[in-house]
């Protein structure tokens, strides 16, 4: 028996004209049978970063990036995701298992460029 999947997922980009601000946001449903049928969702991540998150199970997963630019030579950079399970009290195994149906995700970069 094969296992099958399905994931519904939407992101936005909000680049104000006047402001030097940016953001970003996705939100996504899935829900699969097993492990062997996870799937995989591309994000808007940091620079110097590529996050293709895998999910298996039943859950949701959001996330909110904000970039602030002073001038051209600084800048932060700050992302948020959260990831919550609804097949589960418990996540991953070992010295990474998390005691909670939901884990979370803080990363932030200040860039200088010279």
């Amino acid at each position: 028996r094969r296992g099958r999947g399905w994931m519904a997922a939407q992101a936005v980009v909000w680049k104000p004209r006047r402001l030097p601000l940016q953001a970003a946001a996705g939100v996504g449903g899935f829900r699969t049978d097993d492990y062997a049928s996870r799937l995989y969702s591309y994000e808007y991540g940091l620079p110097y970063t590529f996050s293709v998150p895998s999910f298996y199970g039943r859950g949701l997963r959001a996330y909110v990036m904000l970039r602030y630019n002073w001038g051209r030579r600084l800048a932060l950079i700050g992302k948020y995701g959260l990831t919550r399970y609804f097949d589960r009290s418990t996540i991953s195994s070992g010295l990474q298992r998390i005691d909670s149906p939901a884990k979370q995700d803080l990363d932030f970069m200040l860039r200088l460029t010279l």
